[in-house]
């Protein structure tokens, strides 16, 4: 059994340990296996939550920030940038590139707009 696995049913056994051992001290012996049973059910049904949560930890991956980076923009501008990229089958990623990559060579933003101008007639 993984550490973290361990630690969390360790957790949730102290959570319920008290209740536990007051039901021990109280109830009749088939009480006793009821609870028992509930225990034994409970902690199969935590242990495979534990498991569900550890298979997703190992399947989620996160970008390579060697690769990636995030840009925050103003919320009108994502908004265009969604509608840009939709009327060009391009994710908002991709539209970026293309953007950067289309207006690489202009050396000012007045030649950006003006080949955009000249783009859009």
């Amino acid at each position: 059994m993984g550490a973290f696995k361990k630690a969390m049913l360790e957790e949730l056994w102290e959570e319920h340990k008290e209740e536990a051992e007051e039901r021990e001290r109280t109830a009749s012996r088939e009480d006793q296996l009821e609870a028992l049973e509930e225990d034994r059910l409970l902690a199969l049904i935590i242990e495979e939550s534990i498991q569900d949560q550890l298979e997703t930890k190992e399947t989620t991956q996160m970008p390579d920030i060697k690769k990636y980076k995030s840009v925050a923009v103003p919320i009108p501008t994502w908004e265009k940038l969604w509608a840009m990229s939709g009327k060009n089958h391009r994710s908002p990623a991709q539209q970026i590139s293309f953007l950067v990559e289309a207006s690489e060579d202009a050396p000012s933003d007045a030649e950006v707009l003006s080949k955009l101008a000249a783009v859009k007639s």
